[in-house]
């Protein structure tokens, strides 16, 4: 079922537009082969999830920074990374065992 929490619902909602974006600009053809979408969950703040967040502001930065300084790659098109820079399986709810730091 869905979780009872509207910030929760709301995160799934971004994870499938980033998927369903994605999509969209690669049927666009190569006008766009350059543009790649993906969400990255930086660690949480949010209350109802954690009253502490599992990482400072800084090391959140940090993978943010990473992912946007990197070049376009293949495997992160559409997908879902966690603050350690694994890609999560969206569809089976786990770690796909994939680092972004294969596209550095």
């Amino acid at each position: 079922g869905w979780p009872r929490c509207a910030y929760t619902v709301s995160k799934v909602a971004v994870n499938a537009y980033t998927r369903i974006l994605q999509r969209q600009l690669e049927k666009k053809g190569n006008k766009y082969q350059g543009v790649v979408v993906y969400s990255i969950h930086p660690g949480s703040q949010h209350s109802k999830i954690s009253q502490e967040s599992p990482l400072a502001a800084a090391d959140a930065a940090k993978s943010i920074i990473c992912t946007a300084l990197m070049n376009p790659c293949q495997h992160l098109r559409g997908k879902f990374i966690w603050d350690d820079l694994q890609i999560v399986n969206s569809d089976q709810g786990t770690l796909a065992g994939m680092s972004v730091g294969m596209c550095l």
